[in-house]
Order: C-alpha cells, then sequence, then structure tokens
C-alpha cells in the first residue's frame, strides 16, 4: 500500500452497513417524485450558491458558467486539504518547488467554509470523479485582485490530489521517482507565474489536472499526454522549459520511450498491434521561423519531426499570446506590449521581433509525428481532417 495518506487531511469515517441498517426505512428511500423534486432542488440551490460565490469573487462570465457547470455536477463534500505543513512538504518534497513558492502557497491556504474553499473543493470532486481520465477539465479562474488565496485556488485541489495519484501511479507500476518528475512541472509554473505577475499565482492550474488523473508523463526531454484524437487515442507533446536541452536526439529518444511507456501500462488506451500517434500543438511549429532562425535552431531541426495540418481561424491569435509569455514572459492581455518595447536579449527574442517588425504574424500549428525520411516540401502538406489539440 502505498505512503501517500501521510500528507492528506484526515477523513470522515463513512458509515457502516449496521448504521445504515439501523436508519428509519424513511431516511432510505423515498418516492420516485419526491426524490425527483429533492435533486431538482438542490441543484437549483447549488446554482444560486454559485452565481452568488461567482458575483462576491468578481468572476467573469466565463469562470461563472464554470462555476455554475462545477456545482451541478458534484457536490462539495469533505475536501482532504492538506494543513500548511503538508502542503509546504508536498511542495518541496514532489514538486520541485522553491521555498519561497512553498511557503507562500502555505500561507494562503483559503479558510474551511469560505467561498474560495467552496470553489476549491467543487474543483477536488470533479478530479476525485474522474481519476484515469484525459483531457482538460476546465475550471474557473478567479480575478487577481482576490490576492494569493484566489490566485492559488485551484492548486489546492491539484496538491489534495497527489496522494490519489500516487496511489494510481503505483498499481500502474509506475515508480516515484516517475511521479515526481510529472509534479515537478507544478514548482516549474508556480516560479514562472512569479516572475510573470509578481507575486503568487498559478492562472494554468488546470492544466494539472491532466497530470494528477494519471494522463500525463514526462519521459526524458518531453512530457506526454492522452487525448482522444480522430481514430482513436494519441499523444500530445509538451515542452518543459526547464525539461533540459531541447536537441534533436533527446526529442527522438523521448519519443522512443513514450512508445513503450504507454502501451505497456495503458493498453486500454494502446493496444499491442496498435501503433502510437503523437501530435503538437505549438507556436513552435510555425514553418515561417525557419526564415529567421538559423538551420542549425532546435526549434527549426523539432519542426523536421512533424506534418501540419491546416491552421486553425485563430492561430495569429493564439501565437500572440503564447509568444508574448513564453518567450517574452509578459501576459498578452488585452493590449499586449508592443513588439518595439519587447526585450531583445537572446537570439531568439531579437529574431523574433525582427520578424515581427517586418510584417511576419507567427501561428500556433499542429503537428503528427512523422518519420524522419519524409521530405521537407512534405512535411509543410496540411492535413484534410483536424484533430483534438493536446
Amino acid at each position: 500500500m502505498s505512503n501517500s495518506s501521510e500528507w492528506a487531511a484526515g477523513q470522515s469515517p463513512s458509515h457502516s452497513a449496521a448504521e445504515a441498517d439501523q436508519k428509519p426505512l424513511g431516511d432510505l428511500e423515498a418516492p420516485p417524485a419526491m426524490e425527483s423534486g429533492l435533486v431538482e432542488g438542490k441543484a437549483a440551490e447549488a446554482k444560486l450558491r454559485a452565481t452568488r460565490v461567482a458575483r462576491s469573487l468578481g468572476c467573469d462570465p466565463e469562470s461563472t458558467r464554470r462555476l455554475i457547470e462545477l456545482s451541478q455536477r458534484h457536490d462539495p463534500a469533505d475536501f482532504p486539504l492538506p494543513t500548511a505543513a503538508n502542503l509546504r512538504a508536498i511542495l518541496l518534497d514532489f514538486c520541485d518547488a522553491s521555498h519561497e513558492d512553498a511557503r507562500s502557497v502555505a500561507a494562503a491556504r483559503p479558510e474551511p467554509g469560505s467561498d474560495l474553499w467552496w470553489v476549491a473543493s467543487l474543483c477536488y470532486q470533479d478530479l476525485l470523479c474522474d481519476m484515469g481520465g484525459t483531457g482538460l477539465l476546465r475550471w474557473p479562474v478567479p480575478p487577481r485582485h482576490l490576492g494569493p488565496t484566489g490566485a492559488l485556488v485551484t492548486l489546492y485541489p491539484i496538491l489534495a490530489a497527489i496522494p490519489l495519484m500516487r496511489d494510481w501511479h503505483a498499481e500502474r507500476g509506475i515508480t516515484e521517482a516517475q511521479s515526481k518528475l510529472v509534479c515537478a512541472d507544478i514548482g516549474e509554473k508556480l516560479r514562472f507565474n512569479r516572475r510573470l505577475f509578481g507575486m503568487p499565482s498559478l492562472d494554468v492550474a488546470f492544466w494539472f489536472s491532466t497530470h494528477v488523473r494519471g494522463s500525463l508523463y514526462q519521459l526524458g526531454r518531453l512530457q506526454f499526454d492522452v487525448h482522444r484524437g480522430m481514430g482513436g487515442f494519441r499523444l500530445g507533446i509538451h515542452i518543459r522549459a526547464e525539461g533540459g536541452p531541447f536537441t534533436k536526439e533527446a526529442c527522438e529518444e523521448s519519443v522512443a520511450q513514450a512508445r513503450e511507456f504507454f502501451p505497456a501500462r495503458f493498453p486500454q488506451w494502446f493496444g499491442p498491434d496498435q501503433p502510437v500517434k503523437l501530435n503538437c500543438t505549438t507556436w513552435m511549429l510555425d514553418p515561417q521561423l525557419a526564415d529567421w532562425l538559423p538551420p542549425e535552431s532546435n526549434v527549426v531541426r523539432f519542426g523536421d519531426f512533424f506534418r501540419l495540418t491546416a491552421p486553425s481561424a485563430d492561430a495569429q491569435r493564439n501565437a500572440v499570446k503564447d509568444i508574448w509569455r513564453f518567450v517574452y514572459a509578459t501576459v498578452d492581455g488585452e493590449n499586449p506590449t508592443p513588439v518595439a518595447r519587447l526585450p531583445r536579449d537572446s537570439r531568439m527574442r531579437k529574431r523574433l521581433a525582427e520578424a515581427m517588425d517586418s510584417g511576419v504574424r507567427f501561428q500556433v500549428r499542429t503537428g503528427l509525428w512523422i518519420n524522419e525520411s519524409l521530405s521537407l516540401d512534405h512535411r509543410w502538406m496540411p492535413v484534410a481532417y483536424p484533430l483534438c489539440p493536446p
């Protein structure tokens, strides 16, 4: 049995069968009409509370909608949020977080019974009900003016679910070292958010819903998450900033590991005779980059592995968001920093800014992993059918 319970908060014991037998019959069963009315009344009450909480927190319409949807799917039962001391231990021992971020997360722990606690508990139930699931869980994003607790609120259910993830991994022969590598992404993103916003926060905590539910792993340089695409399940490729040298050889080795790892542990997704298909969605697959970066650039060489699909309607808008965020470490928002004011203190930053100065509009592109033997002309041929992005 896993020792992951050392971090979990105390759980209330469930009622035994004997206790249930002692209850009056009316407590055990209800006529269908009465039961339906109770369910409808409970759903209406949950929607009212979600609407009130969203208004109180100042959520935007999209986050309000997501909070209402969560309230309709889940009844926030016990939320085993670790103590402040255990939160620090999880972040330092398992998530490769800095001491500064670990202290900040522990200090901002929401108060039980508060609106933010309720939001976090709904997100935790969302994880609990879908362990082993694939794809992102879309959660509300409370506004940043709520301070660290609001900015971190959806991180707390992720941390509370790590013991569940460890048990789920152990049952499938996934080592603790591999589990820690999955969670090291949390520490990295906390550091990155502090640079972006100047405060402890995690604006993409929902991204980690793939990590703790067991569908994302880091194998060598690259991360891989399972998602449903055309023709069944496939692997989405992701690139951590702190994952090590981003060389062609490291990427090839990662893909080789993935093609062994996933069929061996998840035969329900990848059968023994079914090839593992991979795709990646990123601005780094824009073929225009080859006009501005040297051919030996790791980014250009990474593009050689892929055949591109047709660009999406919002490909340029998404590229602005991602390039501003990941290359220039600035938040796009409604009024992105003008290109003329972007820093040019590295070769990548300088060349991208020069390209945009000249009128280039970069795009986020999706590519299918292909064999190196395919020609460069064939590499850029668009694929007719769409893919679900990772």
